[in-house]
């Protein structure tokens, strides 16, 4: 009865370091197999080394103090690590060159994939035509081929965003119509499609780049 308590409190024991089952094992044993009890002293190790020291010093992408970090480390962990590389990619442009010489190699399949696709979906297509529509009526002001002429002659018939001098200029809604934009004077633009396309439905400051001081690099007109 008593080996039957023991290899009951064996079994509800779980290992220190991975969490997995005692059974079988000595009372003293605090880890299931070797390669644990070292990854556990090993830890335990590099814990003591540097507690205490930095421990005031933040992450630098999301501000945690870096306890148990060493002193030239600057993120709490990996996943903080790759934000912080990402945001210096988008930052630097990397990511939107990156993306624009993608969609050149891929432009010819993804129109061919988006015109399938209407072909086979007709029905969703012409429900998310009319729910436009709709808000277009829901927050319309009179907007008349005058008005968007006027639009064009103002802005030199260019983009308004990139200044590309295009034919098919598009209307854009500065603040997106689905984030509660009007559909007038006061809030349409002429843009190119690659603009009207990226911005999507994001507000200007949430499409650019967050410093506007990057303006020279031809990301403001």
């Amino acid at each position: 009865m008593v080996a039957t308590e023991l290899e009951d409190q064996d079994a509800a024991r779980a290992c220190a370091w991975c969490g997995g089952s005692m059974e079988g094992k000595k009372s003293s044993a605090l880890a299931c197999s070797v390669a644990c009890n070292n990854a556990r002293l090993n830890a335990r190790r590099v814990a003591a080394k540097w507690d205490g020291v930095d421990a005031e010093r933040p992450c630098e992408n999301c501000g945690v103090a870096m306890v148990g970090k060493r002193p030239h480390a600057k993120y709490c962990s990996r996943k903080c690590k790759t934000a912080a590389s990402d945001v210096r990619r988008r930052e630097s442009g990397a990511a939107r060159e990156r993306d624009r010489a993608r969609y050149a190699s891929e432009a010819e399949t993804r129109r061919a994939y988006a015109r399938q696709y209407l072909q086979d979906n007709p029905e969703r297509m012409r429900a998310i035509r009319l729910k436009r529509k709709a808000r277009i009526r829901a927050a319309s002001f009179e907007f008349s081929e005058r008005d968007w002429r006027r639009l064009l002659d103002r802005y030199r018939r260019a983009c308004a965003y990139c200044g590309d001098h295009t034919r098919d200029l598009q209307r854009e809604h500065v603040i997106p119509l689905v984030r509660g934009g009007t559909h007038g004077v006061g809030n349409i633009i002429p843009a190119c499609p690659p603009c009207n396309y990226a911005k999507k439905d994001k507000l200007v400051v949430e499409w650019r780049r967050p410093s506007f001081s990057r303006a020279r690099m031809g990301w403001l007109p």
